[in-house]
């Protein structure tokens, strides 16, 4: 998705601002939204029989394991998008900043998860990771669509008028 949309989304964004980036924003999540949690939730209902069919009785019992993936895609599907609006936009610092800090919380928090948790605690830790990352680019997003240039001009406009 990265090579297609962020080339597309920064000609959107040299052209019309980064306010414009908010509609191919809202229609990637229209329009992929639905086939993904649906797929998401298809393999979590029905993780048991699916391990069992593609990879044998040994991998049964890791069925649990499954919807803890799912969980993991979906918030990884949550900001992945807002990543691509960012890049677009050449926002890098809430990227940088948010991998930094997953990447600390993986060898601290990640590291103790996997320790008392095992398989599942390395399955905690990505989804952790991904919440870090979804918050902060979320935040840096709301953030910068509140503050766009095309609002202050229309603040410059209205106090010129006024005089």
């Amino acid at each position: 998705m990265d090579t297609f949309f962020v080339p597309r989304m920064a000609k959107i964004n040299a052209s019309d601002g980064k306010q414009a980036l908010a509609r191919p924003l809202r229609l990637t999540y229209f329009f992929t939204g639905l086939p993904i949690v649906a797929w998401l939730l298809l393999v979590s209902f029905f993780a048991s029989p699916l391990l069992n069919w593609l990879y044998g009785e040994q991998y049964a019992e890791y069925a649990m394991g499954v919807p803890l993936m799912a969980a993991f895609y979906f918030v990884w599907f949550l900001y992945w998008p807002v990543q691509i609006a960012l890049k677009a936009a050449l926002i890098s610092r809430p990227l940088f900043t948010a991998n930094v800090l997953a990447m600390i919380l993986m060898f601290t928090v990640g590291l103790w998860m996997i320790h008392v948790w095992g398989v599942y605690g390395t399955i905690g830790g990505q989804l952790l990771n991904a919440l870090v990352i979804a918050a902060i680019l979320w935040m840096a997003w709301i953030r910068e669509m509140r503050n766009t240039s095309t609002r202050m001009d229309f603040q410059v406009l209205a106090e010129e008028n006024e005089e």
